[in-house]
């Protein structure tokens, strides 16, 4: 009964550890470096385009969407630097699409091969008017090691969207999923920016980040398996 009972307890510890080893974890979307109009709403890290004291929200009043009462910053540097990009990384030239300013929330976090990081994310913009067709757009850098992914997340000609309440379009909440190549330190940036114009405004929600370990490879369960009948046969032996 002793023997049962010991066993009992090694099966039971081994179980949390794998379940601690594949939990997933969460970030603190709070934690994050913020540049330009970004604040947390609820349980969601917004980032928007709206300055809080212009005209681009038009027909509504100056600043009505902005967030933080804090401007967004311009593209052609300040944007991409606070981002980790380069200048004029959010363009694309063969499409007339330019960025003009916007905001950016930028995350550090700690990784191990093979890890994977799900964003949950989802783009709001309202109609827009100007000389070039508005494609307001949101995009996501993932720097880790010698990994670096530069991914358009959405925008506003190209991404389904559908109508929400005051006026929006919204893309639904979408998940991008990375995974970590090397292990070290990781920094993963989320970047939305007028394009083609400032009238109007987009939003990008960040609803969570999660990190999931890389599942053990068939070595690590066989040399737990082992060690947990290593450990029974010693016990039983005690007896």
């Amino acid at each position: 009964m002793n023997t049962f009972s010991n066993l009992t307890r090694l099966a039971a510890c081994a179980l949390m550890a794998l379940g601690t080893t594949l939990a997933h974890a969460s970030t603190d979307l709070a934690s994050a470096q913020r540049s330009g109009d970004v604040a947390l709403q609820g349980t969601s890290l917004f980032l928007s385009t709206a300055t809080p004291d212009g005209l681009d929200d038009e027909p509504d009043a100056a600043g009505a969407f902005n967030l933080s009462g804090v401007a967004p910053l311009y593209a052609g540097g300040d944007l991409e630097l606070a981002a980790g990009l380069q200048a004029g990384e959010l363009d694309n030239p063969s499409l007339d699409r330019f960025a003009y300013e916007g905001s950016a929330a930028t995350f550090s976090l700690s990784v191990l091969a093979g890890d994977t990081i799900d964003i949950d994310w989802e783009f709001f913009t309202r109609p827009q008017s100007g000389p070039l067709p508005a494609a307001d757009g949101a995009w996501l850098l993932w720097q880790s090691g010698s990994q670096r992914q530069l991914i358009e997340l959405a925008n506003a000609l190209d991404t389904p969207l559908s109508s929400a309440p005051g006026g929006w379009q919204t893309s639904g909440t979408v998940r991008q999923t990375l995974t970590a190549l090397e292990s070290g330190n990781a920094t993963l940036s989320l970047v939305v920016a007028d394009v083609n114009g400032i009238d109007g405004s987009s939003q990008l929600a960040i609803h969570q980040i999660s990190q999931t370990p890389a599942v053990p490879e068939p070595a690590t369960w066989l040399l737990l398996l082992g060690g947990l009948g290593l450990m029974g046969f010693m016990q039983r032996n005690k007896v």
